[in-house]
């Protein structure tokens, strides 16, 4: 993801008044969590470790453990990007506000892609599960 700074990351998902930019939110972290899919399937293509993978940020988010949730996706795109960071979900916990929709967006993004892929396979007649 492009470095950008912390003022930069919460000023974009915020409104002139203060409130979400509900928009922008979404954008911010279905790329992510789209760019986070794409490094996961470089690296290791079995759909059903992407299933294991999602159930467990679900978990997570349903105990709002957002830390917990950052530092396993970016230890799974580090296997490909040992140098970069999943910037918007480091970002986007400095603000309270902003933090967990950001996170509610990003895994169930993450879900559906898995959920998209395995329909692809299936519909290709593969068996990727």
């Amino acid at each position: 993801m492009v470095s950008v700074d912390q003022a930069y990351m919460v000023g974009h998902m915020k409104n002139a008044d203060g409130s979400i930019n509900n928009k922008n939110v979404v954008l911010s972290a279905a790329c992510e969590a789209a760019e986070l899919f794409q490094c996961m399937m470089s690296v290791n293509q079995k759909l059903e470790d992407w299933q294991r993978f999602n159930h467990t940020l679900e978990m997570h988010l349903r105990s709002v453990e957002c830390e917990k949730i950052h530092d396993i996706c970016q230890a799974v795109y580090g296997m490909k990007h040992p140098s970069d960071e999943l910037e918007g979900l480091y970002l986007a916990r400095e603000d309270e506000q902003i933090c967990l929709l950001y996170y509610q967006v990003f895994v169930g993004y993450a879900g559906n892609q898995y959920y998209f892929s395995r329909s692809a396979v299936q519909t290709e007649g593969g068996n990727n599960q």
